[in-house]
């Protein structure tokens, strides 16, 4: 026995009209219907539900359970559609991410500010690691997406490029460096140098990237993250290695990005999927956020900077 929403719902206003006319008003439907709808019900069951006078419809023992058991159902059917609403809408639920240590400490903060501010209603989850880390953990947790450097291709997910820079010397803006257009990698030996060390990405993709034209890059100090290189070169003590974009200037406003030459490194941030998986309406309004962001970034010509 199939029973449709239309008939519990029938069921409901009849026990609450103890009518069928008054019934058919509330539903919009005619009283023939409704009495047709009624009857259809009692077959299924095999039991009489309403006893019926002359003027009111009064429900049986049978009715009453049957009816009780309706309101529950509907009740349950209005809560899924609301919820599936707010997911729509992005009101509520969960969003789970796993992204960069970079892209944590530089792009994340006023997007995930704005997120919030637009949808309180979403929990998140944020996995901060590192770029070797990213795909094991969109692939072994609840990560709807990742956002991070990594190389593909990378069997079971998808690899979209969503901002491009460049390996770059990141240097006080004020003084001779700031007047420069770009820098040699021949002319690095002449400064004190800050990198990442050889078991981060961004270093061993440079390192790779010099060895094909039989270079190599030994900086004065290696470090272990991005802001604590920052942090060296914004108190005069050498020239960071890293993407230019990076460089965040509200977090270090007299610092300035001079790309390297000779050879020009590019580096990209990515957007990582797991194959055939849908994003959430969630993510779905993160990734688009993402997107807005560091397209007004790339459109604004920041990432070489031609001060």
């Amino acid at each position: 026995m199939n029973l449709s929403l239309r008939q519990l719902q029938i069921l409901v206003h009849v026990h609450r009209a103890g009518n069928l006319t008054r019934a058919a008003t509330q539903l919009g439907l005619t009283q023939a219907a409704v009495s047709l709808q009624l009857q259809q019900l009692e077959k299924a069951f095999g039991l009489r539900l309403f006893d019926r006078t002359t003027r009111e419809l009064v429900p049986t023992g049978a009715g009453v359970q049957a009816t009780a058991a309706a309101e529950q159902i509907l009740a349950a059917t209005d809560n899924l559609t609301n919820q599936m609403r707010n997911l729509n809408g992005v009101n509520t639920g969960k969003l789970a991410m796993a992204v960069s240590a970079g892209f944590a400490s530089t792009f994340m903060p006023p997007i995930l500010c704005q997120f919030r501010k637009d949808h309180p209603g979403v929990d998140i989850v944020l996995y901060d690691v590192s770029a070797s880390q990213l795909v094991d953990k969109l692939l072994t947790t609840d990560a709807e997406f990742a956002i991070g450097s990594v190389q593909g291709p990378i069997p079971d997910v998808t690899i979209e490029r969503i901002l491009k820079g460049r390996i770059s010397a990141i240097g006080v803006a004020k003084g001779s460096f700031g007047t420069k257009k770009q820098i040699s990698w021949n002319d690095l030996p002449s400064f004190a140098t800050i990198c990442m060390r050889q078991d981060n990405m961004v270093r061993a993709d440079i390192d790779t990237a010099l060895a094909k034209s039989s270079k190599r890059f030994d900086p004065t100090f290696e470090v272990s993250l991005f802001n604590t290189a920052m942090s060296m070169t914004a108190s005069g003590i050498g020239l960071t290695i890293l993407p230019d974009y990076l460089l965040v200037r509200q977090q270090f406003p007299t610092l300035t990005a001079k790309p390297l030459v000779g050879p020009a490194i590019e580096y990209q941030m990515s957007l990582i999927r797991k194959v055939g998986r849908t994003l959430s309406p969630a993510a779905a309004k993160f990734v688009g956020l993402v997107r807005a962001q560091l397209g007004r970034i790339s459109g604004s010509k920041r990432l070489i900077d031609d001060a």
